[in-house]
Order: C-alpha cells, then sequence, then structure tokens
C-alpha cells in the first residue's frame, strides 16, 4: 500500500476509533462468569478493517481509496450501514454504491438495509473437499452453505449483475428486495439465480445495449417463477446431488462442485422460464417445479439437459417460425406434467439407444391416455424390443400426420400392439 492510500486508511481507522471507550485492563466477570462484551461502537471498525483485507494486494491502492471515495458519496448516517456491505467484499460493495447514486434516496435505504442484513448473516464454515475450493464430500442440508462467505458475497455479485444489466426502475428494486428480505438465505439465493437466469433467458436477443429495459410481460413470468415456494426448492436441489433422509426426518444432500451446480441450476432456470413463457395463460410452472422434483438427481439432471438442448431459438417477440422450433419441447413437457409416475418414464428413455429418443418423445406424445402402458411395456422389454416397440407406434403417428391412416384407426392398431407386447412380455 503506498504511503499516501495509508494515510487516508489511518485516518479513518483514527476517525471509526474515537468513539470506542478505552478498554478496561481488568475486567471482572459477571454473575454468570462471563467478561463484559465488547463495545458496538467498535463493529464499524471491525467491518473497515474486514472490508481492507477482502482486498487484492496487487490492487490494494486503487480498491482502497475507491472504498473510502465512494463512502463520502453517501451521508454519513449510513457509512456504519455501508461498511457491513464493504465487509464482505469491498469490491462488490463499491460497485453496488456507485450504481445506486441515481436511485431515490428511500430505493438506497432499502437496498443497502437489504444487504446488511445478508452480509451479517455470514457464518464461517469448513468443508473437507477432494477438489481444492472447489468441491466437497459429504452431504448437508440444504440450507448449510447459503450462510458462507462464498455464497453470500456470490448473492452480492449477483445483484449487482442485475444492477449492472437492468435498467431497473425504483420500483422494481423495492419489490424485489422487499421479497427478498422475507426470505431465508437459500432462498434468497435461488430468488436472485431465478431473476437473473429467467431474464437472460428471455431477453438474451432483443438487443446489444449495455443495459435492457425489461417488459412488463416478462418481469411478470420472472416474478411469478420466483415466488413459487416449490419452484425455489427445485433450484436449490438442483445445485445438490443426491437426496437423503437421516434418521430424524431431516433431508440432507450430497454437494456437487460449485461450479457444476451452478450450471445445473441455470438449465433448470432456463427450462422453467421458457415453459412459462410459452404457457403465460396456464400458470403451471408450480405443478411442472413438483413433477421435476419428484426425480432423484441423476434422473433429474439428465432430462434436464436433454431439455435444455431443445431451446434454440429466442424466446421474447417469437415470431410463428420461431415458435415452431419450441414444438419437441412443448410436447416434452406436456408429457412431463401430465405423468403419474415421471421417475417410470425416465427409466423407460434412458432403456433405449440415443437415436431411439426422438421417436420415444413423439410416440408419447401421440398415445395420450395408452401412454402409461407404452412406459410400462418398455420398462418390461429388453432394449431391442423396446427400440421395436417404440418404431411401430412412431410409425402410426406418422401415418396419421400424413394422411394415411385416421387417428382412430391408428390407435386402434397401437392398442392392439401393446396388447400383443403385454401377453409377450
Amino acid at each position: 500500500m503506498s504511503g499516501g492510500t495509508l494515510s487516508r486508511v489511518l485516518e479513518k481507522t483514527a476517525e471509526l476509533s474515537a468513539p470506542i471507550p478505552a478498554y478496561d485492563a481488568n475486567p471482572t466477570y459477571d454473575v454468570s462468569g462471563r467478561f463484559p462484551p465488547g463495545s458496538a461502537t467498535a463493529i464499524p471498525l471491525h467491518n473497515f478493517v474486514q472490508a481492507i483485507r477482502t482486498m487484492e494486494s496487487a490492487d490494494i491502492d486503487e480498491q482502497a481509496n475507491n472504498l473510502l471515495d465512494t463512502l463520502e458519496l453517501y451521508d454519513e448516517n449510513l457509512e456504519n450501514t455501508l461498511l457491513q456491505i464493504a465487509s464482505a467484499d469491498s469490491e462488490i460493495a463499491v460497485k453496488i454504491m456507485t450504481q445506486m447514486q441515481d436511485y431515490s434516496g428511500a430505493t438506497q435505504d432499502d437496498v443497502f438495509n437489504y444487504l446488511a442484513e445478508l452480509t451479517s448473516s455470514i457464518i464461517p464454515y469448513r468443508f473437507y473437499s477432494s477438489e481444492g475450493d472447489d468441491g466437497v464430500q459429504g452431504f448437508y442440508g440444504l440450507d448449510v452453505l447459503s450462510n458462507s462467505k462464498k455464497v453470500v458475497v456470490d448473492m452480492m455479485d449477483t445483484f449487482s449483475s442485475l444492477m449492472e444489466n437492468y435498467q431497473l426502475t425504483d420500483a422494481q428494486i423495492t419489490d424485489m428486495t422487499s421479497d427478498l428480505s422475507a426470505l431465508d438465505n437459500e432462498n434468497q439465493r435461488a430468488y436472485l439465480e431465478i431473476t437473473e437466469a429467467g431474464l437472460d433467458t428471455l431477453l438474451r436477443e432483443i438487443g446489444n445495449e449495455d443495459q435492457l429495459s425489461i417488459p412488463i410481460e416478462a418481469l411478470a413470468v420472472i416474478d411469478n417463477l420466483r415466488n413459487y415456494n416449490n419452484v425455489r426448492t427445485l433450484v436449490s436441489e438442483t445445485g445438490f446431488g443426491k437426496k437423503h433422509v437421516a434418521n430424524d426426518g431431516q433431508l440432507a444432500y450430497d454437494l456437487k462442485s460449485m461450479s457444476i451446480g451452478k450450471q445445473d441450476k441455470a438449465q433448470v432456470i432456463e427450462v422453467l422460464t421458457t415453459h412459462a413463457w410459452l404457457n403465460r395463460e396456464s400458470n403451471s410452472s408450480s405443478h411442472l417445479a413438483s413433477t421435476l422434483s419428484s426425480l432423484d438427481a441423476v434422473q433429474r439432471d439428465s432430462l434436464i439437459d436433454d431439455l435444455s438442448s431443445l431451446n434454440n431459438e429466442p424466446l421474447y417477440n417469437l415470431s410463428p417460425d420461431e415458435k415452431e422450433g419450441y414444438k419437441s419441447f412443448q410436447e416434452r413437457l406436456n408429457i412431463i406434467s401430465n405423468t403419474d409416475n415421471l421417475s417410470t418414464l425416465v427409466a423407460a428413455e434412458e432403456k433405449l439407444p440415443d437415436e431411439s429418443v426422438d421417436s420415444f418423445w413423439s410416440a408419447l406424445n401421440f398415445l395420450e391416455h395408452e401412454s402409461d402402458k407404452f412406459v410400462e411395456m418398455i420398462n418390461r422389454s429388453n432394449t431391442e424390443g423396446a427400440q421395436v416397440l417404440v418404431g411401430l407406434i412412431f410409425s402410426l403417428n406418422e401415418s396419421v400426420e400424413h394422411e394415411e391412416m385416421t387417428y382412430e384407426d391408428a390407435m386402434d392398431r397401437a392398442k392392439d400392439i401393446l396388447n400383443m407386447f403385454s401377453k409377450d412380455s
């Protein structure tokens, strides 16, 4: 740290130290045998020191001066709150303080109070990992990591990214902080992730501006998703692996590496957002999330990966031709939403080679009420028999599409085929 920067830091340290009462060199125990607590007036100094410690040594002069300069932009009454936020990560805190400059005082208060509460929730954790900092052995409850410094700082960064990429109004920001303040950390984390990945899914193709304004109908879709408890739970669970039930009935999960968990959550949010946008009038996202949550982690991640690969067109302002590109996606999600046993259906898909998967889903869509029997026959057959059955039903579907057979005749033939397989298996 250069001499000039050091002088500024020491000057601020002296200023924050002034209100702190002198240390009692001979403290006495209270009736419970404990020393008296330290003075709360020392908290701002502690937070300032913590903020300095978060700075990269190579950039400490720039970052320290940025923090001190940015603090001077705000009223002294906000300083303790801002130092609490900076204690988690000075660089992100300065970025957010700079982004909030053009908003109303009330909105600034809402944001800073929310972030101060969030950073105050940090609890030190130590995990033992076989993958360095990016992987953890063992399994834990959904909320275990959400109070760690790493996760809280990541949430701050997500909040800042939203401010950077979108032209958020005062009302939109205060609505968001109001929602967030009512949730625990894990639900806040999912809420922010749904907002970021959901908006990216909807609006990524509509312009090249540094900041995008958010259309009302797009925000409404995201707001519905992020305020469904079971949608947030699905997103949280997708960041973890296999689910376990402990002896006391509590749920625990294998931990994925942070990078893989983040990627998997982005994919499930993309799928949920796409479904919600294409089905805005049905409002069925909560049901879909509950259905997907019924799968084990391996099946869920595999299915979401397949569904995500079908999203290849921009969503906002879809043209009729572009909407046709989501036909397969829509068909699959309709089947998934209406099945009584998604795990059995996914097991049937897993039994088939890759070249038969698309035909399998087309056959399911064609069979409608006979689809459960079809899935049962697939699971009872060997791989070769399952392929034959899929091919037969798919050919009937194509015959109907090419007007070579009526739907009723094709369904009668499909029932005969399913009955034949039922007798043979």
